[in-house]
């Protein structure tokens, strides 16, 4: 894998420094404090900047499409004390369960990340919510770094949890349980190429479990299938161009792209 231009590692200490933090808009307030809050947004942005980043390359590389905005406001006056950023394939984005990489603080641990299964419990009924948990259906493959986890309350970070898939299904069922999720935690590396791996391996881990649940086991191997017939496409059409080949056209036809194109 090539170095990354992502700073996987600054978005690590703008959230160990920068979160739940009281905010106001730089043009409200002056001197000082101004400068403050440019500083604290001129760091936020740079975060989801990175982020979005991730997104693209998730995109590209799986097909996953970011669906919501990410963000490092809460309701524009308080920095968020955890980043987030979903995605779904785009022929799916009905369906309610995401992939998810969470940048989230621990009192302990300190900033990490973490990829997982998610769903927005609180709008999903009792069948929606079933079939989010059929991923408890699959084993976890060893080496893959997944656990489970759940959360005690609204407001504070999973914790795993040490049980099976059948005791798990069974507190999902009689609802000691309100939400099991599935993930893997990425932290304690040196470098953002580290990260970057890691992070890109962990989304991919948890690929299968995400189209278990939307119904889309063999979507991967068509979106690779087809990007290859287009390929092959493409070059073959290439081919078929004349060395000489001129192009022309109005302003705003498309003459310089397609040049670039043709003389790969």
């Amino acid at each position: 894998m090539g170095s990354t231009e992502i700073d996987y590692l600054g978005v690590l200490d703008y959230l160990q420094e920068n979160r739940e933090l009281p905010y106001m808009d730089p043009d409200k307030v002056e001197g000082d404090e101004r400068a403050h809050f440019l500083e604290m947004k001129k760091n936020g942005d740079h975060a989801v900047g990175e982020l979005k980043r991730l997104s693209d390359i998730c995109e590209n590389k799986y097909a996953l499409r970011l669906v919501t905005n990410i963000s490092w406001l809460l309701a524009g006056s308080k920095t968020r004390k955890t980043l987030s950023v979903q995605m779904k394939y785009p022929e799916y984005e009905e369906e309610p369960a995401f992939v998810a990489v969470y940048v989230e603080y621990d009192e302990e641990l300190g900033a990490r990340y973490r990829v997982g299964l998610d769903i927005k419990n609180d709008v999903a009924d009792k069948k929606t919510m079933e079939q989010y948990h059929s991923f408890l259906n699959l084993p976890i493959d060893k080496g893959s770094g997944l656990i489970y986890v759940v959360k005690t309350n609204k407001w504070g970070n999973p914790i795993p949890i040490d049980q099976s898939r059948e005791s798990l299904r069974g507190a999902v069922n009689s609802h000691e349980m309100a939400k099991v999720q599935i993930c893997s935690y990425v932290k304690d590396y040196a470098s953002n190429d580290e990260y970057s791996e890691a992070l890109l391996a962990a989304v991919e881990n948890i690929l299968p479990y995400y189209e278990h649940v939307i119904g889309a086991e063999d979507y991967r191997k068509h979106i690779l299938d087809d990007v290859e017939d287009d390929k092959a496409a493409w070059s073959e059409s290439m081919n078929r161009i004349s060395k000489n080949t001129i192009l022309y056209g109005p302003p705003g036809t498309g003459k310089t792209y397609n040049t670039l194109a043709f003389s790969i």
